[in-house]
């Protein structure tokens, strides 16, 4: 039997049982949703004035048959400011659209397996403070819980298999956000700027701009966690410390961009991929481990209070990573394969760079303008450097190539190709 999603189901209701009302949803399976009195008008909320403490039971009695409750209707408590406390019974797994939304609720606990919280379920409920969901499964659609000015504590301990947009946007006095597995969608968190304590063990994405403008001052990304998506931590302004403790993790561009007061990222895991600008804007990092992977495109551009950089196990930094990290003094790329296209240019602090055998890529202007740069030694594996890789270097006395190089060669300290052209 084909039955109605909870958002499209008719109004009306079908019986009254202990104060609440009911339409049945299939009678076949002997199933009933909560709903309101009576059916839609333009002022139905005239109509249906839940109050005071409600407990929906898990079954309930209609002409001698037990029925199981398995849902709450769209619009079933909406604007009921009197309503202090709901009973969810694990026995519901879908809560629809606008459900509570605008209610009086102070918290919230929901329970069941393979819930549906659907789009602005609990939206504007002004004096909501807490909110735990406690099932095994959950699917959290758009907006659920925007606009809950006094929320203030969320516990997720069911796996979110999926999250919608702008979950809890809004939430201006959230403070504390536990979940533990699953996804958390885009801007879900976006703009809680008062959001200070942040557990997501067991999380296994973080989507974009989920946690943009957010307050909290450092965060440990779990070993779950494989993606972090584009703008996921932009412009968190109180952040300092980015610890991302996974074996695995693809990093989108512009994930942690603008963020002004961080100070410290150690990514120990490895990078399987990076895209663009992801640090860049954070114009007070000062020191950065990362244990394996790749340094995406102009990760660290700019970032002109960088001065320690540990990248043991790197394969590759890409265009223009480090460009304009004018306090960086030494960096150790041990391991790495290929230097991107101006991926140290105007490093002007740069005084010594060890670049190891693994190297096979230079690329164009990779070292360009760093004015403090005295020797390079260039290992025999290097088969390709690019136009202006060491321009502009004032102080550099000397380009060394290890005679067993097949490609290049030095003349008194003068970088030519094998055939000695300069």
């Amino acid at each position: 039997m084909a039955l109605l999603p909870v958002s499209m189901a008719a109004m009306a209701y079908d019986f009254e049982d202990d104060g609440i009302y009911y339409s049945i949803v299939s009678e076949e399976d002997r199933t009933v949703r909560v709903t309101y009195k009576t059916s839609f008008t333009s002022n139905w909320y005239d109509y249906n004035k839940y109050k005071g403490d409600v407990v929906i039971p898990s079954r309930v009695m209609y002409k001698n048959k037990s029925y199981a409750v398995t849902s709450i209707g769209y619009n079933a408590f909406r604007e009921c400011d009197e309503l202090t406390s709901v009973v969810i019974p694990g026995s519901v797994t879908a809560i629809g659209s606008m459900a509570f939304s605008g209610c009086g609720l102070t918290s919230v606990d929901i329970p069941g397996s393979g819930t549906i919280i659907e789009e602005t379920a609990f939206k504007n409920c002004g004096d909501l403070t807490t909110v735990n969901i406690l099932g095994s499964d959950v699917a959290i659609d758009s907006k659920a819980f925007e606009d809950c000015a006094a929320l203030t504590t969320v516990d997720i301990r069911a796996n979110v298999t999926s999250m919608g947009g702008n979950v809890f946007r809004g939430c201006d006095n959230l403070t504390t956000v536990s979940i533990s597995g699953g996804i958390i969608g885009w801007c879900a968190f976006q703009g809680c700027n008062k959001l200070s304590t942040v557990n997501i063990d067991g999380v296994t994405a973080i989507e974009t701009c989920a946690f943009s403008g957010c307050g909290f001052t450092s965060v440990d990304i779990p070993g779950s966690v494989t993606t972090i998506g584009s703008y996921a931590f932009e412009v968190c302004g109180n952040l300092t410390t980015v610890n991302i403790l996974g074996d695995d993790v693809a990093i989108d561009n512009y994930a942690f961009v603008d963020c002004a007061a961080l100070t410290t990222v150690d990514i120990r895991g490895n990078v399987t991929s990076m895209e663009d600008y992801v640090f860049r804007g954070c114009d007070n990092l000062t020191t950065v481990s990362i244990s394996g992977g790749i340094i995406g495109n102009y990760a660290f551009e700019g970032c002109n209070k960088l001065s320690t950089v540990n990248i043991d196990g790197v394969t590759a930094i890409g265009n223009g990573a480090f460009k304009d990290c004018t306090s960086l003094t030494s960096v150790d790329i041990d391991g790495v394969t290929a230097i991107g296209n101006g991926a140290f240019k105007d490093c002007t602090s740069l005084t010594s760079v060890d670049i190891p055998g693994s190297v096979t890529i230079i690329g164009s202007l990779a070292f360009r303008g760093c004015d403090k740069l005295v020797s390079v030694n260039i290992p025999d594996g290097v088969s390709s450097i690019g136009a202006g890789a060491f321009g502009s270097c004032d102080s550099l006395t000397a380009i060394n190539v290890n005679s067993n190089n097949n490609y290049y060669t030095s003349v008194d300290g003068v970088l030519y190709s094998k055939d000695e052209q300069e």
